[in-house]
């Protein structure tokens, strides 16, 4: 078969046997994400045998640009994870600085999979974010991502890409506030609209607000700006609403007690409201671990 033929085999689907059981990851629209779980969950290693034989035989044949190429136009996702597997059992960073856009995207996908940070472009933000959000940085590698323009368009990125935040991701912007590459002083909006975004302020992403006011107190006067359903109306009307805000508001209530928050107008409010919350819900079912 010649390249057309083959192109006309992929939009068909005639590419991939009628008896293969497709096992693919969740669809993204980013698609390095994509290759990123096809490595992860080992579809690599499956997708050959996915594949007609006939088009499998005449696929081997190609030049990886080639099959770039094919790849670019299957929905099916066979052929990425049939080129990803021929990348990444193959030296994958010799195609580092290929000119093909797939072919890039699934060497970086390989090398943030191996915590490869070497084969990274520090100057390639895109790059670096996509790094930082699926991969448990280590403690010698924070210098790496302590760029302030870097962490600007990270925690940028974090906030209006609306993609879940990770434990690991919570973990690694702790590491960078405790090793000063990232100061919560300049960064407020980051902060208070992530606090505005949790449903729940527990584990690790509490945490991390209580070591962003411990490094800048005043912070403290900007989340307790959040408006939160914990009157007595709301427990009648959406109890279920009224019990995750009555959860970050204790949660802030322990924010509190940190050494170099001000008695400011706002927080004089703030601890007003807290005694009467707490006067009004004696020990409520289901906070009795915060009162």
């Amino acid at each position: 078969m010649d390249l057309e033929q083959l192109k006309e085999c992929v939009k068909s689907g005639r590419h991939i046997r009628k008896d293969a059981q497709v096992r693919l990851p969740r669809e993204d629209e980013v698609k390095i994400y994509i290759y990123i779980d096809l490595i992860k969950y080992g579809v690599i290693y499956e997708a050959g045998y996915w594949l007609d034989s006939d088009f499998a035989k005449a696929f081997k044949s190609l030049s990886i640009e080639t099959k770039a190429e094919l790849a670019e136009i299957d929905g099916n996702l066979v052929l990425p994870a049939a080129l990803l597997t021929e990348l990444y059992q193959l030296d994958y960073p010799a195609w580092t600085n290929s000119g093909n856009a797939m072919i890039k995207e699934m060497v970086l996908a390989s090398a943030i999979v191996d915590n490869r940070l070497d084969l990274i472009d520090k100057d390639d933000y895109w790059a670096l974010y996509r790094y930082f959000v699926n991969t448990r940085l280590e403690l010698t590698s924070l210098s790496d991502f302590s760029n302030p323009l870097f962490v600007k368009f990270m925690l940028d990125k974090l906030i209006t890409e609306k993609r879940v935040i990770f434990t690991w991701i919570v973990q690694n912007l702790i590491s960078m506030i405790r090793a000063s590459s990232l100061r919560p002083a300049e960064h407020e909006k980051f902060f208070v609209e992530l606090f505005k975004e949790s449903q729940y302020v527990q584990g690790e992403r509490a945490d991390l607000f209580l070591e962003a006011v411990e490094k800048h107190p005043r912070l403290f006067c900007l989340l307790i700006k959040d408006r939160l359903s914990i009157d007595p109306f709301s427990k009648q009307t959406n109890y279920s609403q009224w019990l995750r805000d009555s959860e970050k508001f204790l949660y802030l209530g322990k924010l509190r007690t940190i050494k170099g928050v001000d008695t400011t107008a706002g927080v004089a409010d703030f601890d007003r409201r807290l005694m009467l919350y707490k006067d009004m819900n004696r020990c409520p079912r289901g906070l009795g671990r915060f009162s």
